[in-house]
């Protein structure tokens, strides 16, 4: 849809409009609501995508996506334990859906619960092998745990899935430092992971300057990337 097409390109108060109008004509429209809510998410207003995704399930309460984007809503306001519960409902809609077993991971590791963290993470690697970020992920999570090498282990091999992976190289500098050692592998690995979100940083503003060639601040923040 058009409300898609802007909302791929930044525009989320045009993209917001349109699922505005496709709600207006069709009330119970539920991929307009889950849509206008991944809009509100991207913007930071949270109860509002919230809301939005709460509509599209009591209309639709097999659309897994609005579960999904509702349980990475309710952990970005630290609602945690009805983000585990989102998760879960798209496990149950779909047990092979990988990404929902990493964020729910995601979740219990940030309140503390490894081993339900690690868990999940585990289940992602057995989904697909080839999950750099499922690596990544109970990577950090083990560092947290206090079991270093195999932090170290898991992030390494998330580096090998991918090299530009720079939250990877950032967890397994954390997890040298952690264990004690060598600080100059540390140090390696941190630069390596400021160098790539330097080339990130500026490869996302072009495209934004493609997408929006008026937009001055977007040229400013990739001068001073």
């Amino acid at each position: 849809s058009r409300g898609v097409a802007y909302q791929r390109t930044g525009d989320r108060e045009q993209a917001t409009s349109d699922y505005n109008r496709a709600i207006e004509l069709n009330p119970e429209f539920a991929d307009a609501y889950a849509n206008r809510g991944i809009a509100y998410q991207n913007g930071g207003q949270y109860d509002q995508a919230i809301t939005d995704f709460s509509n599209a399930i009591q209309i639709n309460p097999k659309l897994a996506r609005a579960y999904s984007s509702r349980g990475f809503a309710y952990q970005r306001t630290g609602h945690h334990d009805q983000a585990i519960a989102d998760f879960t409902k798209v496990i149950e809609l779909n047990p092979r859906a990988s990404s929902a077993y990493n964020s729910r991971g995601d979740a219990y590791r940030d309140t503390g619960q490894y081993t339900q963290a690690i868990a999940d993470f585990t289940k992602a690697i057995e989904i697909d092998p080839t999950d750099a970020i499922a690596h990544n992920a109970r990577g950090k999570a083990y560092q947290e745990a206090g079991r270093h090498d195999q932090a170290i282990t898991d992030l390494s091999r998330a580096i090998e899935l991918n090299p530009e992976f720079a939250d990877a190289y950032t967890n397994r500098g954390n997890a040298y430092l952690s264990k004690g050692g060598p600080v100059d592998r540390a140090l390696i690995d941190w630069n390596k992971a400021k160098e790539l979100r330097d080339v990130q940083a500026i490869s996302k503003l072009s495209k934004a300057i493609e997408a929006q060639p008026d937009n001055a601040f977007c040229y400013v923040a990739r001068a001073m990337a």
